[in-house]
């Protein structure tokens, strides 16, 4: 898993190192300047949101699910046996 410190090296896009964090918040932006202005290249929307859900599920979704993981096993395991 990255850290928010880790460096990121793209040499064909751009020939310097910059942090992880700095990656993270300049796409967004980019995807919500693209959103906002209708820019038709590429799907903001769906990049903004799978980003956004991404960060969120590092941060809280990992407990929500561990919580509610037996239950879900459960409810797997029943729809599985059933003909």
């Amino acid at each position: 898993m990255w850290q928010y410190w880790q460096r990121l090296y793209i040499f064909q896009v751009y020939p310097h190192s910059f942090s992880a964090d700095s990656g993270v918040k300049s796409l967004i932006v980019l995807d919500t300047l693209g959103v906002l202005f209708g820019w038709k290249y590429l799907d903001h929307a769906g990049h903004l949101g799978g980003m956004l859900f991404g960060i969120w599920f590092a941060k809280y979704g990992h407990e929500l699910a561990r919580r509610h993981r037996d239950a879900v096993v459960q409810m797997w395991h029943r729809l599985r046996t059933k003909p």
